[in-house]
């Protein structure tokens, strides 16, 4: 059996698992509940393929590659700019194919001529038991000690590398949301060379600079992160709160229930801290099974550290190993000018996790931004992108307008706003 059919197979198994429940007989689910990345694709239609690849640090990552589209415009035999999405912290591969063949960014990119992957990054989708070379991701705790900062200097960097030596590219186009935008800026600030790889990083509701984030239960828990770091500790949860995971498990099935559907609403909406005007009501079960990725402690609370005291900072260890590790009890900062790449903002004017004061001041040290676009709708929220319909002509059609351009030698000189002109 080859790794593709063991993806198949894992995904099988899963929608077994969700479906078979004798209560759930009675309702019909949603097509795509319980298929994994590999189904879902096959079945919207498209063609996918899958890759292997292993970090400098042996964790095994899967990378999907959708090399065209469904128009026969996108299948032309020429070198095609290859286009990289990556998820946020939480999310998974999915939240790129969420809307089915009609709406979904990953398809719409590929239907537009490029080549397009789609990467997991550690802890997130793993098809396999066993996705590093020492460690088992469900038996050993050791397999969650990571930060954003792991990612940032061995996963995206290992993904790129691939891409690029496949691809017989030197550059490609870069599509993060969220938690990939710092993870971004880390790997530029620590592995500038990799300037060079990038045509454009498209960034998605993300500032790497937290510091006016207006998102209260995230600020409420940057009051207790010490004590959360003591509880963590003492119970050596390298993993965080795995406890959680029956919760998500109970939200799988519950959300499929029409009587569910509005609480499980309220609760998608507060992910973004705002009520989303664009999400649809028929779509919150297949959310809901996809439900919060696994995390790792530490990845949590570097994030949870830079919102805090507002700053873009390495894995803050305590007074004694940060000295030990850094020369210093306070982690350094990222250096955001090593940043030399093309990078463009995009964010909704309702998103609480990324505000314009920090968006504006983390521009003020980014020596090459090309765009601040704030998107044309007042009520765009933080999970608009993947959750709210309407992102097409919103966020979809600017952002290939942009690549496109840049492929025709159509690069803005100095920052645009909210302007991007037609190829």
């Amino acid at each position: 059996m080859d790794y593709e059919q063991i993806c198949e197979y894992q995904g099988r198994r899963s929608r077994y698992v969700l479906t078979s429940n004798g209560f759930l007989n009675y309702f019909a689910i949603h097509p795509d509940i319980g298929l994994n990345f590999i189904q879902r694709v096959k079945r919207h239609g498209y063609p996918v393929e899958v890759h292997q690849v292993t970090t400098e640090d042996n964790y095994i990552l899967c990378i999907y590659r959708i090399p065209y589209g469904i128009h026969k415009s996108s299948r032309s035999s020429g070198n095609k700019s290859a286009v990289l999405f990556v998820h946020g912290m939480g999310g998974s591969p999915n939240n790129w194919i969420l809307f089915g063949a009609r709406d979904s960014f990953a398809y719409y990119v590929a239907d537009r001529g490029f080549d397009v992957w789609v990467m997991a990054t550690r802890g997130v989708e793993v098809p396999l038991p066993k996705m590093h070379k020492k460690y088992n991701w469900i038996d050993d705790p050791d397999y969650w000690d990571y930060s954003l900062h792991d990612i940032g200097i061995y996963d995206l960097p290992a993904v790129i590398d691939y891409i690029t030596e496949y691809t017989k590219q030197e550059k490609i186009f870069f599509i993060g949301h969220s938690a990939a935008c710092p993870e971004f800026f880390i790997m530029m600030s620590e592995k500038p060379q990799y300037n060079r790889k990038i045509k454009i990083s498209a960034l998605y509701s993300s500032s790497p600079i937290l510091n006016k984030i207006d998102y209260p239960v995230v600020i409420a828990t940057t009051s207790v992160i010490d004590i959360m770091k003591g509880v963590v500790k003492y119970l050596d949860m390298k993993e965080f709160f795995p406890q959680f995971r029956i919760i998500n498990d109970m939200s799988k099935v519950m959300c499929l229930y029409k009587s569910y559907v509005k609480a499980c609403r309220h609760v998608a909406d507060s992910i973004g801290s705002h009520k989303s005007r664009l999400l649809e009501d028929e779509l919150i079960p297949l959310i809901a099974s996809e439900s919060l990725g696994r995390l790792s402690s530490r990845q949590v609370f570097q994030f949870l550290d830079n919102v805090k005291y507002g700053e873009f900072r390495k894995f803050n260890y305590g007074p004694k190993i940060n000295k030990k590790l850094y020369g210093d009890t306070i982690p350094p900062k990222y250096n955001l000018s090593n940043c030399r790449a093309a990078v463009a903002f995009f964010y909704g004017p309702k998103d609480s996790f990324c505000v314009k004061e920090d968006l504006y001041q983390s521009m003020s040290e980014l020596p090459n931004v090309i765009l601040d676009y704030e998107v044309p709708y007042s009520e765009f929220t933080h999970t608009d992108l993947l959750f709210g319909r309407n992102s097409t002509y919103l966020v979809y059609e600017p952002t290939i307008q942009l690549f496109k351009n840049y492929d025709k030698g159509k690069i803005p000189s100095k920052i645009t706003r909210n302007y991007v002109p037609s190829p």
